[in-house]
């Protein structure tokens, strides 16, 4: 590589479902577009979201489906994959494809940076044990070909056993969208109920019973307030089984998977996530940035990432009735409600740019390609 030559980059991704990290891989590369030190493209498990959105937008993307090979095919043909692309680094954000990483950025002479993201705890102690396993297996790994770590949050280090040698804290980003229209009283209209929101994958670290829980338990003057849950996953006939015990099923929308939720934050009044554990939610930024008021569980990162800034409302308790306290607080107080909301979006636009969070991963590849020069 010359002095003027752009690092190339592969983003080795998974895209079998969408999720936080894949928003957060479609962001960056879009990013690294506009940086000339960058050239990305993409190697994909999987034929989905990130490839249609690559081939959209110029970006080299090639295919190596995984349901064709078992693993030890599968690390082949991603390797023959990487020699005729030749990238400097290999970029990658979920296990399966940082095993792949590790296992072959030697042989292909490149430097593997992994992002790690919120890590979601098993509910069974053979699933704990994986887990376990996984991290040992990794970890050994990277120390021995020199991996550089991005962690979302600071407590992703302590939980995943790193040293703080190796990692470094990056923050998830996006592009600020255009503020959510209306917001500056709550649905001022006396015909139409307000709406509490939610986008992300159903599944159990989402702790989504609790949020319908907490609607069911709002007081009799917000007793036409609606549920829009947007996303898919394994929960969902369960969760729609629970709408209905609640007495929900007339106010409760299962909106399923959208690719672009933008429109659908415009539907919302407050945004809510009451998950287990969160490193930086893309969801929660995607809302802020909105300008929405949201209410949020005090789990994993998100703390830390509002670092004192009064712009969400943090809830620790798992108990309905404390949820829909805090609910019913921002539903009926318009004017807090805005103001929150505008807090947040300047909170987003000050510290969770993608372009900011690109810039901090050009300095991760700028040291790893530079330390493998001298």
């Amino acid at each position: 590589m010359t002095a003027a030559a752009p690092i190339r980059v592969c983003h080795l991704v998974s895209d079998d479902v969408w999720g936080g990290a894949e928003s957060v891989v479609r962001g960056l590369i879009q990013a690294q577009t506009r940086q000339a030190e960058v050239a990305p493209f993409l190697i994909a498990l999987n034929d989905g979201g990130l490839c249609e959105f690559a081939r959209n937008t110029s970006i080299p993307v090639r295919v190596v489906s995984e349901s064709e090979h078992g693993f030890l095919g599968l690390v082949r043909e991603v390797a023959l994959r990487l020699r005729d692309l030749h990238p400097h680094v290999i970029h990658t954000h979920r296990y399966k494809e940082n095993l792949i990483s590790l296992l072959l950025c030697r042989r292909i002479d490149a430097l593997s940076v992994v992002t790690l993201h919120g890590d979601e705890p098993p509910a069974t102690f053979r699933g704990r044990l994986k887990v376990r396993l996984r991290r040992a297996v990794t970890h050994w790994l990277g120390a021995r070909v020199g991996a550089r770590y991005a962690t979302v949050s600071r407590d992703l280090p302590a939980l995943l056993g790193l040293p703080d040698s190796q990692w470094v804290m990056i923050p998830n980003g996006i592009s600020l969208p255009q503020p959510a229209r209306g917001r500056d009283e709550l649905r001022a209209r006396s015909a139409s109920p307000v709406t509490v929101g939610w986008v992300g994958r159903l599944v159990p670290v989402k702790g989504l019973p609790l949020l319908l829980e907490a609607i069911a338990a709002l007081p009799p003057s917000l007793a036409e307030t609606r549920l829009l849950l947007v996303g898919d996953g394994p929960e969902r006939a369960s969760l729609e089984a629970l709408a209905i015990r609640l007495g929900l099923c007339e106010r409760a929308e299962f909106r399923g998977f959208v690719a672009n939720p933008a429109d659908e934050y415009e539907r919302m009044d407050v945004f809510a996530l009451p998950s287990l554990y969160e490193g930086i939610p893309i969801a929660l930024l995607e809302a802020m940035g909105a300008g929405l008021p949201c209410v949020v569980a005090a789990v994993g990162g998100i703390p830390d990432m509002l670092r004192g800034r009064d712009a969400v409302r943090l809830v620790a308790s798992r108990r309905a009735e404390d949820w829909a306290a805090m609910l019913s607080s921002l539903l009926s107080n318009p004017v807090e409600a805005h103001a929150l909301g505008m807090r947040a979006r300047t909170l987003v636009s000050e510290r969770f740019s993608i372009d900011a969070v690109a810039d901090a991963y050009l300095g991760i590849y700028r040291a790893a390609v530079g330390s493998a020069r001298t």
